[in-house]
């Protein structure tokens, strides 16, 4: 290589000198050829063993070159001089390009002027420039061999500026190499200070005397295809392929690039480890936000255009953007245990939210409520999945009503034929309620009774508006009497100083009664009676208590008799053996006598019957009467009473 940097006026000469040195019959016909894989021919005919690969490394120099013949003649990777006069190489972008194109492996090297390790950082700043947009490889070499400039530095000066060279093409993602001849190494260099870089040895047509170098340039006088006049000859004895890696980030001037087989991504999405990046045309990641294909993403500054995943907020709005892609999510969105609704422009939104045909409601934070939610003093009840509920619901062993606008209502509450009275929680009453001092029934289900109601085996009577019924009612076919407390009366009942008579069904007696054992009478009001009663064809004697008599009863000091059925009795009629006569109206007879069939009885006082003495007899119609007096008895009324 550096033959190279003489002029090309300059190169004839030596060559012709060299060849005036070595004996003809030494040299060989097919010098640096391939013999076999991984063995080539050396100037004098010796065998080179242990080649990965054959290269070369040119520059301006070598004019135009007919690349397709360069790549049939065993040229498997070049390095490319950067520099001219002090400026980029004028075909380094070209050849770089058309070797890529046939498959050729790509490296650089910079012939170095630098005098201080500012100006190494300068030449690596200048390299990482160009070779940033190409599929590089192979080695970046730092070429140290200028007598009169880095020749005349010290050893620890030399190596700071190889030092600062190399650290920075290694820190941008790049294989440093360090180009040197036999003599620098020995001379000039500290290699102990350098053992960290690998070197490319310099020795032309004999092998050179640096052990283990990656790559040894053999010649400056090599001859390939394509190629007019000399080109060198570089051997590669060691892999690169663990080098540089094939896909990395790198960055260059302080910007990131990322490159994948090698080549700088541009307009494309990448994606590390980590996260997704979109390269723009310039191969720098874009920032901001960033839409292709119907779809936006945030692509973050605060972390080199990384896209943004999840919550992010950005003047007062929030965005959702999806944690797998990155993707602005619009509609609704999952997050956690929680949903959340972005608009058209993937803004966060709040409060109430109407998506077709059902209603939501979200938080300050964005999540969708479930459960109830108060707007205002007005209360609405969201199901699982946030949607607003309408009509009937059960929250916590209780129901509610919502109308067609979601709000809960409290109060009395009319839903299709069926009336609630919901309390100011909302929740649906059941079983008794008293509003402005009326009483309700509700059932189990919380609709208002009406009609007959059973409470835990007592009956009361709603009317028709639910309002309970206390005093006497009609149901249509009975009539009732309803307590104070509304509670069906049975028994006994007494009412403006008269007394009824109501069954276990609730309903009023009328007729005859029997209540353990004794015997009444009501009316058909139901009233009991007293006193005298016709019933049937018998007339019966009823107690002020009510109670059916039977037996001897006095009445105006009158005696009656009632038979054992509680009917007065008439005619004559035997009592503990003893007879006594009862007229039409149930009068007992006392103090006369009476002609029963032709026999004449005497009655005395007590109204006890004896026949009568025959000593005249008057016949009256078919009964007759003695003359005689009916004996004085000193009780009156009837005996054994």
């Amino acid at each position: 290589m550096y033959l190279n940097k003489f002029s090309k006026a300059v190169i004839p000469v030596i060559s012709l000198a060299m060849s005036l040195l070595t004996p003809m019959s030494a040299l060989a016909a097919n010098e640096w050829t391939m013999q076999s894989p991984g063995v080539y021919q050396m100037l004098d005919g010796s065998s080179l063993s242990g080649v990965v690969a054959r290269g070369i490394d040119l520059s301006h120099y070598q004019g135009d070159i007919d690349w397709d013949k360069v790549a049939a003649d065993d040229v498997q990777f070049i390095l490319h001089g950067t520099r001219y006069k002090g400026q980029i190489d004028p075909v380094i972008r070209k050849n770089l390009s058309e070797a890529n194109k046939r498959g050729i492996k790509l490296g650089v090297y910079i012939y170095s002027y630098a005098m201080s390790v500012e100006q190494a950082e300068a030449e690596a700043d200048f390299v990482l420039d160009i070779i940033k947009d190409y599929p590089i490889s192979y080695p970046v070499a730092f070429d140290v061999e200028d007598a009169n400039t880095q020749g005349k530095l010290p050893k620890d000066q030399l190596t700071a500026i190889i030092k600062k060279f190399c650290d920075k093409v290694e820190a941008a993602g790049y294989y440093p190499i360090v180009y040197a001849n036999d003599y620098w190494i020995a001379n000039k260099l500290d290699m102990n200070a350098l053992k960290k870089y690998d070197i490319w040895v310099a020795r032309y047509n004999v092998k050179h005397s640096y052990p283990n170098p990656v790559m040894w340039q053999a010649t400056s006088t090599g001859k390939v295809n394509g190629i007019n006049g000399n080109v060198d000859i570089d051997f590669q004895y060691k892999s690169f392929n663990d080098k540089i890696p094939s896909t990395t980030w790198r960055t260059i001037a302080g910007k990131k690039y990322y490159y994948k087989d090698y080549n700088m991504v541009k307009n494309a999405w990448v994606h590390d480890s980590k996260n997704s990046y979109y390269m723009g045309s310039d191969g720098v990641a874009k920032t901001g936000w960033y839409s292709e294909n119907n779809a936006t993403y945030y692509l973050d500054p605060q972390n080199s255009g990384a896209a943004k995943k999840g919550w992010y907020k950005e003047n007062s709005a929030w965005y959702y953007l999806d944690n797998n892609d990155g993707k602005m999510q619009t509609g609704w969105v999952s997050d956690g245990n929680k949903r959340y609704y972005c608009d058209k422009d993937g803004k966060m939104q709040t409060g109430w939210l109407v998506d077709g045909r059902d209603t939501y409601f979200l938080s300050p934070s964005g999540s969708a409520v479930t459960g109830w939610v108060n707007d205002g003093d007005t209360w609405y009840f969201m199901d699982n999945s946030g949607k607003m509920q309408t009509g009937w619901v059960d929250s916590g062993n209780q129901r509610y009503y919502l109308d067609n606008t979601g709000k809960m209502l409290t109060g009395w509450t009319d839903v299709g034929n069926a009336r609630y009275f919901l309390a100011p929680s909302g929740a649906v009453s059941k079983g008794w309620i008293n509003e402005n001092n009326t009483w309700y029934y509700m059932d189990n289900s919380g609709r208002m009774q009406t009609g007959w109601v059973n409470d835990r085996g007592t009956w009361y009577y709603m009317d028709n508006t639910g309002k309970m019924q206390t005093g006497w009612i009609n149901d249509g076919r009975n009539k009732y009497f309803m307590t104070d407390s509304g509670a069906m009366k049975t028994g006994w009942l007494k009412q403006d100083n008269d007394w009824y008579y109501i069954d276990g069904s609730g309903s009023i007696r009328t007729g005859w009664l029997n209540d353990g054992g004794t015997w009444y009478y009501l009316d058909g009001s139901g009233k009991m009676q007293t006193g005298w009663i016709d019933s049937g064809n018998n007339r019966y004697f009823l107690s002020a208590s009510g109670a059916m008599k039977t037996g001897w009863i006095n009445d105006n000091n009158t005696w009656y008799y009632l038979n054992n059925s509680g009917a007065m009795s008439k005619g004559m009629i035997n009592v503990n053996n003893v007879s006594y006569y009862l007229d039409d109206s149930g009068k007992m007879l006392a103090n006369t006598t009476v002609n029963i069939n032709g026999n004449v009885y005497n009655i005395d006082a007590s109204g006890a019957m004896t026949p009568a003495v025959k000593e005249s007899v008057t016949e009256s119609g078919d009964n007759r009467e003695t003359s005689s007096t009916a004996p004085t008895q000193s009780s009156i009324g009837p005996r054994a009473k």
